[in-house]
């Protein structure tokens, strides 16, 4: 018997550890949405990306970087291509990102199947074939990463 009330007593005692220290993001939402699921190299193809809060309170997210919510294409080698070598230029300054009780936020990229969001007349373009694109929120909070979702490049 008294070891059945240390037992709870530990519980009870670890439960309440957790109580008003930050909950984690592992509950929100991230998905990547293609606008086709097939695009013409060169033409611009939006891939969105949206953020979304179940909760029925609000919740700031706070980042290291200027860099908050970030998208990726990889090849079916699992090789990032976009952005290039999958690396984000983010500027050494603390961001914070509010969202609504049971709101979203979406970014739109534009893609035109090369290896960088922005168009560029050197910009590498990718051989057609399939790709996956998927998303990443490292925040002070906690790291949240969406599906894979496939997304097929063809010639012009």
């Amino acid at each position: 018997m008294r070891r059945l009330l240390i037992v709870l007593a530990l519980l009870l005692f670890t439960e309440n550890q957790g109580v008003g220290q930050s909950p984690g993001i592992s509950d929100l939402g991230l998905t990547v949405t293609p606008s086709d699921v097939s695009l013409r190299r060169g033409t611009p193809e939006p891939l969105s990306v949206t953020l979304t809060n179940p909760r029925d309170s609000a919740l700031v997210l706070h980042f290291a970087t200027t860099c908050q919510v970030m998208l990726y294409v990889e090849d079916l080698k699992r090789t990032v291509r976009v952005p290039s070598a999958g690396i984000y230029s983010c500027g050494q300054t603390l961001t914070e990102l509010p969202i609504g009780a049971r709101k979203g936020i979406t970014i739109t990229y534009q893609w035109l199947g090369a290896e960088q969001w922005e168009p560029s007349h050197d910009a590498l373009k990718l051989p057609p074939g399939d790709y996956y694109a998927w998303a990443e929120v490292k925040a002070v909070e906690g790291a949240l990463f969406s599906r894979k979702v496939r997304v097929r490049v063809t010639r012009y």
